[in-house]
């Protein structure tokens, strides 16, 4: 056999035994049991560095449970929707000594050189998918991209590829905007200081932003109303399509605005949400004669 035939060989005899050697195992997926039973899942605990808070899901929307408040969906949903398809796609450290650094710890020490280092905030979730709860920690970012995460009870922690986003506090997991839908695009909105409703023309500039700030009522903080309260300074008043009314009492001045919805559901009753500042800037901003009807 000629050396150039021995050499084609061996090369296809490489070949064919590359071929037949396993291929690499697909990264494990980080909770396996989450695509399953997403559609059952109905409580989720929060733990970060001010204090804990467990969600619930209650006919389709998901809740802060004892606050009877909804959750804040632009971190909910974007959270879960990651999780889905996130993976361990490359183990790290095993040594639990190892996991403040990364984050994958709580409650963790405060660290100045960490918190210089690192912009988002950690935590530890905890997902219901049988009595005893998965425990999962969304530690520090990647600086090329992903998250430090940790199962509880896995063999080591994992770089995921995945971009987990927590806020920096726990009050941010309530949903800011104070009214629901069909409040954001009301038909009508009015205004009441010591006389009648006035109600307004949505194509009058002087009142475009009061209007724009009524249809986009947002809370910053809850705080149980301080009985008896003094008289609202101005009412604002919210005429939906299908002619249902809403009244929300302002008090305060355009620094702390602190406003009251007159409803009895649950979520407001007997409390208070302090407005921030651009929108009740817009709220307060004295009406003219010209731009109102009586």
């Amino acid at each position: 056999m000629r050396r150039s035939e021995a050499v084609a060989l061996a090369l296809l005899a490489g070949l064919l035994l590359a071929g037949c050697r396993p291929a690499p195992e697909a990264p494990t997926p980080l909770l396996p049991a989450l695509a399953a039973q997403a559609a059952a899942l109905d409580r989720i605990s929060l733990a970060q560095a001010d204090g804990k808070r467990m969600l619930v899901r209650r006919e389709g929307r998901w809740w802060i449970e004892n606050e009877q408040w909804p959750v804040a969906r632009r971190w909910l949903d974007p959270l879960l929707v990651g999780l889905l398809d996130a993976r361990c796609d490359e183990p790290r450290t095993a040594r639990p000594e190892h996991f403040d650094r990364l984050g994958l710890v709580w409650p963790s020490a405060p660290d100045p050189l960490i918190g210089a280092a690192f912009a988002r905030p950690t935590g530890r979730l905890g997902f219901y998918f049988a009595p005893t709860p998965t425990y999962l920690y969304i530690g520090h970012p990647h600086p090329r991209g992903g998250s430090f995460v940790r199962v509880e009870g896995a063999p080591s922690s994992c770089l995921s590829h995945a971009d987990l986003r927590l806020p920096v506090a726990l009050s941010e997991w309530r949903e800011p905007q104070l009214l629901d839908a069909p409040w954001w695009t009301p038909l009508e909105v009015g205004v009441a200081e010591a006389g009648p409703v006035r109600w307004l023309r949505p194509d009058e500039p002087d009142h475009a932003a009061l209007w724009s700030a009524a249809a986009n009522l947002r809370q910053i903080e809850l705080r149980p109303a301080r009985l008896p309260l003094p008289p609202a300074q101005r009412r604002l008043h919210l005429r939906a399509a299908d002619g249902r009314l809403k009244v929300v009492e302002l008090r305060g001045r355009p620094e702390l605005t602190w406003a009251r919805v007159d409803a009895p559901d649950p979520r407001y009753a007997g409390r208070e949400f302090r407005l921030p500042h651009d929108v009740a800037v817009a709220l307060w901003v004295p009406l003219a004669d010209a731009g109102a009807s009586p």
